[in-house]
């Protein structure tokens, strides 16, 4: 199902109920194989709660619910919660959903309107950097940091969780890698160091508005743009080279920045200015 038909589909199913329990609001976002919608939570008390529905034969269904349940399990105070999970019935198709904290501002927002200032950035990074640390001391990979995924409540700072996998487990989003795939993803191996070369995409990007230039096809280091400041240029160096064994850990990354910030780094918003715009989905 593509693009339009996806969303079509997904609008027709407003007002439904998933699981006797979760009824989907308004459609925040969907990708090709998912879609995500508001919805209210009765339990733990959380401001806003999304709900994210994929076809359970598009993945290895009791797999994926696994990884859910373990990622229900870890707490951090920059990993988005994830709340229940479970499988369903919906339109006669049979869906696996996943129902967690949701917020409507993300990164992806903010670098369609500009780049993030050098300052923005590092308190960008203090926070990611630590959550990471967090999931792989856990045992987990995250496995689609990208800027959609990372998300403002408030102001603070969270990646998503729904995508984490076990390190050293295959992979666990089917389809061919996406731009902030690390090399190895396409013989499907996972492991914290690709976790790094998502970051260090991710960051070039926030600062830019472009991701670095780089082939799948060759073994050449990706270009990234001589403008950025150094401290920030040698970082995201470190972070995007091809063989995983010569990438920093997050360990490194997080010790860079407190050699560079002797105070702690403060916890600001993502964008100073009014909220981020329209709400958008949890990324895919």
């Amino acid at each position: 199902m593509q693009g339009d038909q996806m969303t079509e589909a997904a609008t027709k199913q407003i007002d439904q109920v998933v699981d006797g329990k979760f009824r989907l609001g308004q459609l925040v976002g969907r990708t090709e194989r998912s879609a995500v919608f508001l919805t209210d939570y009765a339990g733990q008390p959380v401001k806003k709660a999304a709900i994210k529905l994929i076809p359970a034969d598009s993945v290895d269904a009791p797999a994926q619910l696994a990884r859910w349940k373990h990622a229900a399990k870890l707490s951090h105070p920059h990993l988005v919660r994830i709340l229940e999970m479970g499988r369903c019935e919906l339109d006669h198709i049979d869906m696996l959903y996943v129902v967690m904290e949701y917020a409507e501002e993300n990164l992806a927002l903010v670098i369609k309107r500009r780049p993030l200032t050098p300052e923005e950035a590092r308190d960008l990074l203090s926070p990611v950097v630590d959550a990471l640390a967090y999931v792989h001391a856990q045992g987990f990979v995250h496995c689609r940091l990208k800027p959609s995924n990372i998300m403002a409540d408030d102001d603070l700072l969270k990646i998503s969780s729904d995508g984490l996998c076990r390190i050293g487990e295959s992979g666990g989003s089917p389809g061919k890698p996406g731009a902030y795939d690390p090399p190895e993803a396409a013989g499907g191996r996972i492991s914290p160091a690709g976790d790094v070369w998502s970051l260090g995409m991710t960051l070039t990007e926030a600062l830019t508005q472009r991701l670095p230039v780089w082939e799948r096809t060759n073994q050449a280091e990706p270009s990234l743009p001589s403008n950025l400041q150094p401290e920030i240029l040698d970082l995201a160096r470190h972070c995007l080279r091809r063989d995983p064994q010569m990438c920093w850990t997050v360990a490194d990354i997080a010790a860079r920045l407190n050699s560079n910030s002797p105070a702690p780094p403060k916890q600001i918003p993502l964008n100073p200015q009014p909220s981020f715009a329209n709400p958008r989905a949890i990324g895919g």
